[in-house]
């Protein structure tokens, strides 16, 4: 083992093209591309929130991103190593494989690599940080007091140990020496290269294949997904493990081997393969040609009618289907045929063909 030290340094419209393309997500869902939707946060509430993003796979020991960046917040117990583009790891993170980035890779002080850390261009390395195995960096090394480095280390460019600057108080410190020499007009014009769409720092615009987010404090092992705020997850997924948030919102065609589990508003779309049961207590909405390989829970069920459930549907105020050719409108109850437990005639029949209980 080496050890380095030194000193410290839905409601859609049918006729929109746009639209179209995501037809069969229930007419109210929140979709993770829908810019603009009541979905859109700030970035602190972003940081916050569980998103995957499309064609992300999950395989034996490790989260495979297709050409997306990953954001690991602080105090994260993961099972798994990662792969992706660049890689960003907070304080106290637990990674449970090998990191591997085709760009930077960033792991903040405390944190613990079981496997090798392998990175495309330059790493950071922070104070106190261990790593089971080696080292790969192909351009410049960064790196901390204390680091423990299981199987030692290879870097081609230069070599620094210190402890490296967070990123936010090296922006705070050139800005500041930018005003200082006079240059404000550069100050403002990186501020505005920084800050010039707002709405790309929002979970909808992220959620398309850009970044993985883990939020700090979150649980991901290799049977559950644990996070205490909102959940995304994109399209084209390979996920394995139960999802615990307090809303979901899923994309389309997606493999899931594992229930989810919320507190408020589940939406689920088109085409997706659930391997376990769906419980809320919001309203569930699934879209159509999705396969729910368990149960499904909640107040209130809207659903396409190709939506196919294998151990039933049990809904305190109803269950309501979404005909063929009708993905665009919004679902709502016939007051006149429907109340509060009860769903109408055509939707009973689908019902009682599916295994629906009302309670």
């Amino acid at each position: 083992m080496i050890e380095i030290t030194g000193a410290q340094a839905v409601k859609t419209d049918s006729d929109d093209s746009v639209n179209a393309k995501r037809s069969r997500i229930p007419a109210n869902t929140k979709h993770p591309q829908d810019s603009g939707s009541e979905a859109d946060m700030e970035l602190d509430e972003l940081l916050n929130t569980l998103i995957i993003p499309d064609k992300a796979h999950m395989e034996e020991r490790t989260i495979v991103l297709d050409d997306a960046d990953a954001y690991v917040g602080s105090h994260v117990n993961m099972g798994y190593g990662i792969i992706a583009r660049s890689i960003i790891t907070g304080e106290r993170v637990k990674i449970g494989g090998n990191i591997e980035g085709a760009q930077d890779v960033r792991i903040d002080m405390w944190s613990e690599v079981s496997g090798s850390v392998k990175c495309g261009l330059n790493a950071y390395i922070g104070e106190y940080v261990k790593i089971g195995h080696k080292l790969f960096v192909k351009g410049d090394l960064d790196i901390g007091n204390d680091v423990q480095i299981g199987g030692g280390f290879e870097a081609k460019g230069w070599i620094s140990i210190r402890n490296p600057l967070p990123i936010i108080i090296y922006i705070i410190i050139y800005l500041a020496e930018l005003f200082r020499l006079g240059r404000g007009e550069e100050a403002e014009k990186l501020l505005e290269e920084l800050f010039e769409d707002e709405e790309a720092e929002t979970a909808n615009e992220w959620a398309e294949g850009k970044v993985l987010i883990i939020p700090a404090g979150a649980d991901i092992t290799y049977n559950m997904m644990r996070v205490s705020g909102r959940a995304f997850i994109g399209s084209g997924c390979r996920l394995i493990g139960n999802v615990r948030s307090t809303s979901m919102t899923m994309g389309d065609e997606n493999l899931l081997f594992g229930g989810i589990q919320t507190r408020d508003e589940m939406m689920i779309g088109g085409g997706n393969t659930i391997h376990g049961d769906l419980t809320s207590r919001g309203s569930i909405h699934i879209g159509a040609n999705t396969h729910i390989l368990g149960s499904v829970s909640a107040p209130r069920i809207y659903l396409h009618e190709n939506v196919l459930v294998d151990e039933g549907m049990h809904a305190s105020e109803g269950v309501f289907i979404t005909p063929e050719g009708d993905e665009g409108a919004e679902v709502k109850p016939d007051k006149k045929k429907s109340a509060p437990g009860k769903a109408d005639d055509a939707s009973q029949d689908i019902c009682e063909m599916q295994g629906v209980s009302h309670v």
